[in-house]
């Protein structure tokens, strides 16, 4: 609840440096489209094509802005895009980044591909996407 979150960003949006999760290779996910989710980041994703190589920024803008600046560098970000802090605070850093990037992925005009896959960001908006399909029955003996 909003008991526990921070009143301000203080040191949420001040810490320097890169941040570690989206860089891990000790934990993270392979998604159901075979793209790797980096540690404890559900919504960034990269193409399993790209993995071994170094990100490009024009193709990974987000990853790469929190890899070399963390949390306070996508909020520079986003605030240059109108991305209005909750006044509430925030629990954490990841969820400080979560709700940016819930901002940037519905900014018209704009398409972040690592920002996937797409429908964490529908089912974290509060919009109908309509129910779910159900799958087809299994046919018994």
């Amino acid at each position: 609840g909003a008991s526990h979150r921070r009143p301000h960003l203080g040191p949420l949006a001040e810490s320097e440096g890169g941040c570690a999760d989206v860089s891990r290779t000790d934990h993270f996910h392979i998604d159901l489209h075979g793209d790797y989710v980096p540690g404890m980041c559900p919504g960034l994703a990269v193409h399993h094509q790209d993995l071994g190589t170094p990100l490009s920024p024009e193709t990974y803008p987000l990853l790469t802005r929190l890899h070399r600046g963390g949390v306070a560098s996508l909020l520079a970000l986003a605030r240059d895009l109108g991305f209005k802090p909750d006044p509430l605070g925030y629990l954490d850093r990841c969820h400080l980044c979560d709700q940016i990037r819930q901002h940037l992925v519905r900014l018209p005009g704009t398409s972040y591909g690592e920002l996937r896959p797409r429908g964490f960001y529908a089912s974290e908006s509060g919009e109908d996407s309509g129910p779910v399909p159900r799958p087809a029955p299994v046919p018994t003996c």
